[in-house]
């Protein structure tokens, strides 16, 4: 049922006081959240450690460096093949983000640094001379017990991985020949014969290392335990580089090889701007999970393999891109997209404890009770003054109205216990109004039953003029 009272009722005038109250602290929080964050801006410029040109992990970089251009940011790359010096440039914050092979930060007490993710395979290549394998293809760490091996120099991690799984098999400078060499002497090593065997880390792809597949001479160790090795050492896992996968017409491999494998992490500094980690993020999504010659499309980017803590903020943005809940970054540009979905985080937590204070202040509910009861006064005072002018037809509809104001004061109005006074006072004066009403019909009743007296004319509107359209 519509009440003739609808424009007064107070759940209506409840819910735009309300209404009003929380647009006003959404706006001074969004005010004072675009105020904070526009000064907590991304610095333009970051810079990524990389390996030599040519590397996977530079070619990565690149492409890195392709994507934050796009987005208004400059991404400088240093390149040194030492990973202990990739984390010390970390560690001074002379450089933001690394390339640090899984097993290398291992041990390391910092909460400098985090793990962004996990980006693709580095294979250990463990490179042989053919003629050394006369019985057959050589598959065993052991069997290299005697040679004269290049580990790289001692600052390399695949030097260090090398030793590691040498001495798992009792092979040390004591019975092995072991020869510090940079990777270009190490090829050329394996080609004049003064090498047997050569320890390399990378892709496939790597300028070093495919002369060396298509080499007749030199064949890659398909190592028999891999899964051995790999369940002692948690940071290395297997690969296969299958039959014919670097040449399908000359076969090359001629059969599966089984390898060993780190992975490469990219590592952050801790404090790296969110929007940078943002960044970063969409940067490796649209490098690494087309997939290569060992990953598959999808696997990468991942969080595994790392030693180091992961990043909160790249696992949240992560989940987004991989739900199609990111589209705000393919339709504005990334610095907006960014501080949009930074004012998110920050309003919505600070609104959801501000809107129920706000609407509980004592100064604020008290003015909030009064507006309420007032309203009905206003009411009643409009009645009053239209009391001495109205006719029959009118102090029927006005009576009517008056009950229904009385049933919405009894049953479906709401009022804390600290203004019952007010509230009985209302209904009292609802009486005193009634009253007035009943004593108007009776003189009205008078007049028309006395031939003498004139009556009143009838008024164009049986509505009262207080519950007319345009006075509410």
């Amino acid at each position: 049922m519509n009440s003739p009272f609808a424009p007064w009722q107070p759940s209506w005038r409840r819910r735009l006081l309300r209404g009003a109250l929380i647009l006003l602290a959404v706006a001074v929080v969004l005010a004072v959240a675009v105020t904070l964050l526009q000064r907590d801006q991304p610095p333009s410029t970051f810079t990524i450690v990389a390996g030599p040109a040519g590397s996977a992990s530079y070619l990565a970089a690149e492409n890195y460096q392709r994507i934050a251009q796009q987005n208004g940011f400059d991404l400088v790359i240093v390149t040194t093949e030492d990973v202990a010096e990739r984390l010390d440039l970390l560690l001074a914050n002379e450089a933001q983000v690394a390339f640090i092979p899984s097993g290398a930060a291992a041990g390391l007490e910092t909460d400098a640094l985090q793990t962004l993710a996990s980006v693709y395979y580095e294979p250990l290549w463990i490179i042989y001379r053919r003629a050394l394998a006369a019985d057959g293809p050589m598959d065993d760490l052991r069997q290299l017990q005697g040679m004269r091996i290049a580990l790289g120099p001692d600052s390399i991690s695949t030097e260090r991985l090398a030793r590691l799984l040498l001495g798992r098999n009792d092979i040390s400078e004591e019975n092995t020949t072991f020869i510090d060499l940079s990777r270009a002497e190490a090829v050329h090593g394996l080609r004049d014969g003064s090498l047997d065997v050569a320890f390399f880390a990378g892709a496939a792809t790597e300028a070093h290392l495919l002369p060396l597949l298509r080499d007749p001479a030199l064949a890659v160790m398909s190592v028999r335990r891999a899964d051995a090795y790999a369940r002692h050492y948690p940071f290395l896992t297997t690969v296969t580089l299958p039959e014919g996968v670097i040449d399908l017409e000359e076969n090359l491999p001629a059969e599966d090889k089984q390898l060993l494998s780190a992975v490469a992490n990219i590592v952050i500094r801790a404090d790296l701007h969110p929007d940078l980690i943002r960044l970063m993020t969409i940067a490796l999504v649209e490098t690494h999970e087309p997939g290569g010659l060992f990953e598959k499309p999808f696997e990468f980017p991942r969080v595994g393999n790392a030693d180091l803590p992961t990043s909160r903020e790249y696992l949240a943005y992560l989940e987004q891109i991989r739900n199609g809940e990111s589209q705000l970054d393919n339709i504005l540009p990334f610095r907006l997209a960014a501080l949009i979905d930074r004012i998110y985080l920050f309003v919505i937590p600070i609104l959801l404890i501000l809107v129920p204070v706000l609407m509980r202040s004592p100064a604020v509910y008290s003015a909030f009770m009064r507006r309420r009861l007032y309203t009905w006064y206003q009411l009643l005072r409009d009645i009053e003054k239209q009391t001495a002018h109205m006719n029959l037809e009118q102090l029927t509809v006005t009576e009517q109205a008056i009950d229904e104001m009385e049933r919405l004061l009894v049953e479906e109005f709401s009022i804390s216990r600290g203004y019952l006074a007010g509230y009985y006072d209302l209904r009292m004066h609802i009486a005193l109004v009634r009253g007035k009403l009943l004593k108007r019909r009776e003189s009205l009743s008078s007049d028309a039953a006395d031939p003498t007296d004139p009556i009143a004319p009838p008024s164009e509107s049986r509505t009262p003029p207080f519950l007319s359209p345009s006075d509410s």
